[in-house]
């Protein structure tokens, strides 16, 4: 498959100079127009009609160096019907305009050649042994120790001195609803807070707009 693509490559690069039919170069492939256009993109990264042009305007860009005829005669032979048309697509294509790249010999761009090879990957071998300890299966090489990292504050977020953090003995206490349907509050030792044999929660100032109810 690979062949018959790079033949029909082939037949593209010798009619460069003239009107350029995919069915032939389809043909040769031995696909389909419509294939032949959508496997080209998918392998070029570009559309065959815009490779076409792309290797036109490189020749003609050497031809317009070479000062050999003149750049109606060059356009013309490219397939463009004036040259003002040339101009602009010399000029997309090479960032300059052809008559001022034929006075200054400035450089130009180049599309080059493009022919499909297939690479194969994979094909080296590759020693090992199966580990002794740890999984089963495991295969034995160098290990890499992952430090931990330390968790970092938000930065965004300074820690209050006022408002130390609740601990895990916080967590645990058990939570006793108070009398009345107030707030529940932690039947324990006192919070830093508070203030000496208070419960968790009498240093802080609460507003009981709604009561709350705990099920144990």
């Amino acid at each position: 498959m690979l062949e018959r693509l790079n033949q029909a490559m082939e037949h593209i690069e010798c009619h460069l100079d003239q009107a350029v039919d995919v069915e032939e170069p389809a043909r040769i492939a031995a696909t389909s127009e419509h294939h032949l256009r959508r496997m080209f993109s998918a392998l070029s990264g570009m559309p065959l009609s815009e490779y076409v042009r792309r290797r036109r305007l490189t020749l003609a860009g050497a031809e317009v160096l070479a000062e050999r005829e003149t750049l109606l005669e060059i356009a013309v032979r490219y397939g463009y019907s004036s040259g003002e048309a040339f101009a602009r697509a010399f000029r997309a294509m090479h960032g300059i305009g052809s008559g001022e790249a034929r006075r200054t010999g400035a450089a130009l761009n180049s599309q080059s050649r493009m022919a499909f090879r297939l690479t194969i990957e994979g094909s080296s071998s590759m020693r090992y042994r199966a580990g002794t300890t740890g999984h089963p299966g495991a295969v034995a090489g160098r290990v890499h120790r992952v430090v931990p990292v330390e968790p970092v504050p938000h930065p965004h977020r300074p820690r209050d001195p006022a408002h130390p953090p609740v601990t895990g003995e916080d967590r645990g206490r058990r939570r006793t609803v108070a009398p009345g349907g107030a707030r529940a509050r932690l039947n324990t030792a006192a919070h830093p807070r508070a203030g000496v044999g208070e419960p968790y929660g009498a240093g802080l100032s609460h507003q009981p707009k709604r009561s709350v109810t705990s099920s144990f």
